[in-house]
């Protein structure tokens, strides 16, 4: 491995920050208002357990078959034929993944951008982009989310301007229905940051000396407050009407107005979009091709990038009809499916390799 495809703490916890917040910023806040009604503001916070469970799962594997990828140490720990199938599993489960994230890309371009914009030319570009710097590489990736964090993450300040509109009775009373409508509502949160276990295909990468706990901490405590942000700025402003909007903080953008002067803040939250779903896209990207490539053992994971791509491209058509459906998908199937990929199987992987490895200890001690 060259040094230019190693990686540093700081580009490390720029991955995860905006594989987990690409899409959530939009789609997240109207999600989960189904639920928590006023509580919205606190359904990020039971998420913090299961991004510590998904975290904790990747960096323990990681340093028990240090240098392999996820399917690698599949197949090491469940047998071949199992290890194959579990693996498979993983591949669809990120193929599937990288299809949503790209259609919610181009439907949310189409539909409040570029109206007269095929929606297949829309999404084939930023799958092109994402391959490219998928080929190039895991250091790639990581340096483009390092560079392009601060894109993503700077327009939220904007939000600030919003304050002469913001409605503070729309918190209150506090938790009205009890604790139960935070949890549904925050299950699709959940979801979205057990996504931090696909750190898991880059921890290989990753330079040595760099302390992954810190960073990984670093990154969970980010996403948290940024999501708080974006969820308490949603309720104040949208209050009730907040669960009937598709994208509550296109809604927010758009109230920006500062002396008629200061508006038509769109354009800013557009290159957040582009910039959050380029990196999002090009994490389960790479994490596919590398899930194809150790699947049936090629030499090269890059020999299959772009024919994966169309695979994505597929899944992004593929019973996916609308932002709509997508958005219902997120609330019904994905805080079970995702969390059961990304924090229950890893869970189970590590348990089953402790009971190996402590057998293999027994087995090599020697008897009496």
């Amino acid at each position: 491995m060259s040094n230019n495809d190693k990686m540093t703490g700081v580009q490390l916890a720029c991955v995860m920050y905006s594989t987990v917040l690409g899409t959530g910023f939009i789609t997240l806040p109207t999600t989960s208002y189904q639920y928590a009604r006023n509580g919205l503001w606190l359904t990020m916070f039971p998420g913090i357990l299961t991004a510590l469970i998904s975290m904790g799962c990747a960096v323990k594997l990681s340093r028990m078959y240090p240098g392999l990828s996820p399917v690698a140490y599949i197949k090491r720990i469940l047998g071949r034929i199992p290890g194959f199938l579990v693996g498979l599993l993983l591949f669809l489960f990120c193929l599937q993944a990288a299809g949503v994230t790209v259609r919610q890309y181009g439907d949310f371009v189409t539909g409040s951008f570029m109206n007269r914009t095929p929606l297949t030319f829309v999404i084939a570009s930023i799958a092109l982009l994402a391959g490219i710097a998928v080929r190039c590489g895991a250091g790639v990736i990581a340096r483009s989310a390092a560079l392009l964090t601060p894109i993503f993450v700077l327009p939220l300040l904007l939000l600030v301007l919003l304050y002469p509109h913001l409605e503070f009775r729309y918190l209150f009373p506090p938790l009205e229905r009890g604790i139960v409508p935070v949890l549904k509502g925050s299950l699709t949160p959940q979801a979205w940051m057990s996504e931090v276990y696909l750190i898991s295909f880059f921890l290989p990468r990753l330079a040595s000396g760099v302390k992954i706990g810190r960073w990984a901490v670093a990154s969970i405590a980010a996403i948290v407050a940024s999501m708080f942000y974006v969820n308490l700025f949603s309720i104040l402003l949208l209050g009730p009407d907040t669960g009937s909007k598709l994208v509550t903080i296109l809604i927010a953008f758009r109230y920006i107005n500062v002396a008629d002067f200061f508006e038509n803040m769109e354009a800013f939250l557009l290159a957040m979009w582009v910039v959050g779903n380029f990196v999002k896209l090009a994490v389960f990207y790479y994490a596919a091709s590398m899930s194809c490539s150790e699947l049936f053992r090629l030499r090269d994971y890059r020999l299959i990038v772009f024919p994966v791509g169309i695979l994505i491209l597929i899944f992004s058509i593929w019973d996916l009809p609308s932002f709509a459906i997508v958005a219902e998908q997120n609330l019904l199937v994905a805080p079970f499916w995702v969390p059961t990929m990304m924090a229950v199987l890893p869970g189970l992987l590590v348990i089953a390799a402790s009971i190996q490895w402590r057998r293999r200890s027994l087995q090599s001690r020697p008897n009496g």
